[in-house]
């Protein structure tokens, strides 16, 4: 199993605040997910493991109201684990062509730092704190997928079928 490294974390409060604010939502009784379109890629984002090849960041925020510290720390361990599962196996997005693939990994390593990248907030509601790592990765890959396919829909995304071209 891979590592989360740095380079697919979001870290700083101003990249959460842009997913609150601009990014699309997808709610869930579990998570809420939000999505935005970033043209900040690291060059790190493509260094070995498997990010290489998938151009998402992700963040993940647990409040209070889910439980105590040991709680929140365990549900953050378990987003972690599952996102790095679901990087693995969400469809293939290329620059020109915008339309999920099934069964590939969500972006080609074709893709270069001058190509844009999905930061992801996963906020955890209440009811995600007795969710199992089995329980878990379903409901965050599907979460994930509708927020990329309303993502792709967003007017002025590179290579959106809204976008209006120069």
């Amino acid at each position: 199993m891979s590592t989360f490294p740095k380079a697919a974390r979001l870290r700083h409060s101003l990249e959460f605040r842009k997913g609150f604010d601009k990014g699309v939502k997808v709610v869930d009784s579990r998570f809420v997910v939000f999505a935005t379109a970033s043209d900040r890629l690291s060059p790190k984002t493509f260094s070995d493991g498997v990010f290489n090849q998938v151009g998402i960041r992700a963040g993940f925020v647990v409040s209070k109201k889910v439980g105590n510290a040991v709680i929140r720390n365990r549900v953050k361990r378990v987003l972690r684990v599952a996102f790095v599962m679901v990087c693995d196996q969400l469809p293939k997005v290329s620059p020109d062509n915008q339309n999920p693939i099934q069964g590939e990994p969500l972006f080609s390593a074709s893709l270069t730092p001058a190509s844009f990248c999905i930061d992801l907030v996963v906020l955890a509601r209440p009811s995600a704190k007795n969710l199992s790592l089995a329980e878990t990765f379903p409901v965050l890959r599907s979460s994930i997928q509708k927020a990329i396919r309303k993502l792709q829909q967003k007017p002025g995304l590179v290579g959106s079928p809204l976008r209006k071209e120069s």
